[in-house]
């Protein structure tokens, strides 16, 4: 029996090879998020490769399927590189604080980002969604720039989201209290200032490249994937902003994942079915009822309101500190602006704190230098706050927000014996009055979180979790995309 030529053999082992690498080309559709698919499929490539090349003259009859074969181990040589490398991003934008998480395992962890020297070292879990701009024109973004708004408030840019991706002659911006909107060179509402207009969406740029950067401090490596949670009440045109913004900042966008379905991710309701209320409290306020069947979340009805949200319970407490001031110095300080700013920062701080204690102390010195007599008098402010006095401030606004869910209740045709269970999110979902709210008007306590997810940090968790699915996948949109969650804008809002 003769045994055959090293040619010959070759050629034998093509069609075993051939046979091999199309059931791994199989796999790699059928199972196009698994890792071992991609590992084995990268090794059938190197195979089928490497025998290519010693086969110097192959029969006809296996030329066109060798073609095809090479070119689909290039093509999948740099589809699985890609799929097998970085991490994405679910970044918050909300419109006073931003977040961003990524997932480590199966597991959601939302970045801290860390400031301060080897002593002075401090970590923070949120950055303020604030620009500012130095004399030279360079920026500064979050906590620092924050900081400056309060000495310098001509220069600093924030609660800009609401106008991203609206034009100028709309109600929405007609109504608006900002004070430095002017029209764009295609009718949008555009943000000016003493370096210039930007428009709200390069303003939001500013925010994501600096949520970017906390999140490649973290992950040591290039992060340039990421999912953004946008308000369910926004339209496409918005959407579609918040994606330019995030080109701007160098980030590839795989997707936007509504607010209250991110929520309903982070609370692992895609595993459950039925109808559910999110009652989103942050910067801004929106509710949202959810149908889900099958893992599909429908966003049934939504409504907003700009009106209701974190800056408004803030001038609730800045009007109390005001009437505390002119009590205890019988002076009007209402024509300086920087008083206003520090007044602004305290409330803040204090709402923050009212969450978890009884009462703050509240101490502002040298919030004015007066002359009388030909010499300066200090003015400063001590005043005690107790959380009874912060709830009776703010609670006619919590009491109206029961009347915008009832309003969405009938828009969806829907009763609240009907809904399933109700998720309280956003930084305002952590004070206890406005909890104790929900369960009055509701009948029913808000679901806790089998994570133990915070409501100011449900939205970045769902965010990562919605950004999972993009990692081993080199297109913008998942193939199941629809399996996983559908919105569906069936009411107006």
């Amino acid at each position: 029996m003769s045994h055959p030529t090293a040619k010959e053999a070759q050629e034998q082992a093509i069609p075993k090879t051939l046979e091999k690498y199309e059931q791994l080309c199989e796999l790699s559709r059928a199972y196009p998020l698994a890792k071992t698919s991609a590992s084995s499929v990268s090794q059938g490539c190197r195979e089928f490769l490497k025998l290519a090349n010693k086969v110097v003259s192959p029969e006809p009859k296996f030329v066109p399927a060798m073609h095809h074969c090479l070119v689909s181990s290039m093509s999948l040589a740099r589809n699985f590189s890609s799929k097998s490398q970085g991490n994405v991003l679910g970044i918050d934008l909300g419109t006073t604080y931003s977040r961003v998480a990524v997932m480590q395992g199966e597991d959601p962890v939302v970045i801290e980002e860390v400031e301060g020297g080897r002593y002075t070292k401090k970590s923070f879990r949120s950055m303020p969604s604030v620009v500012f701009f130095k004399p030279n024109g360079e920026s500064w973004v979050g906590r620092q720039a924050n900081m400056m708004t309060s000495l310098y408030p001509s220069r600093a840019l924030f609660d800009t989201k609401h106008l991203v991706g609206t034009v100028y002659d709309s109600s929405k911006v007609q109504t608006s209290l900002y004070p430095k909107i002017v029209r764009g060179f295609k009718g949008e509402a555009w943000v000016e200032t003493e370096f210039g207009i930007f428009s709200p969406a390069k303003i939001q740029a500013f925010i994501l490249a600096k949520m970017r950067a906390i999140g490649e401090v973290y992950l040591k490596e290039s992060a340039t994937k990421a999912v953004i949670s946008v308000p369910a009440c926004f339209n496409e045109a918005q959407r579609e902003a918040i994606k330019y913004a995030g080109d701007i900042a160098g980030l590839d966008i795989q997707g936007v994942v509504e607010d209250p379905v991110a929520a309903a991710l982070a609370y692992g309701l895609d595993k459950r079915d039925g109808l559910f209320a999110v009652y989103s409290f942050g910067g801004t306020f929106e509710f949202s009822i959810l149908e889900i069947s099958n893992g599909v979340i429908k966003v049934k009805a939504k409504r907003k309101s700009l009106s209701h949200g974190g800056l408004d319970f803030d001038l609730l407490l800045v009007r109390h500190l005001w009437r505390e001031f002119t009590r205890c110095h019988a002076f009007d300080a209402s024509h300086y602006p920087l008083v206003l700013q520090r007044f602004l920062g305290a409330a803040e701080r204090a709402k923050v704190r009212l969450s978890s204690e009884p009462q703050v102390e509240v101490k502002l010195h040298n919030l004015l230098n007066i002359q009388v007599k030909k010499s300066l008098v200090q003015k400063d402010l001590e005043v005690t706050i107790t959380r009874s006095e912060f709830e009776s401030l703010v609670s006619e606004l919590i009491e109206e927000t029961g009347a915008i869910c009832q309003k969405c209740l009938e828009v969806a045709n829907i009763t609240r014996k009907d809904l399933d269970g109700i998720l309280v999110v956003g930084g305002l979902g952590c004070v206890p009055s406005v909890r104790e709210y929900m369960e009055l008007f509701f009948g029913k306590s808000p679901l806790k979180s089998p994570r133990g997810v915070t409501p100011d940090e449900a939205v970045v968790i769902g965010a990562a979790i919605h950004g999972e699915k993009f990692r081993y996948v080199n297109r913008r949109e998942p193939p199941n995309e629809g399996a996983l969650y559908r919105s569906r804008e069936e009411f107006s809002s």
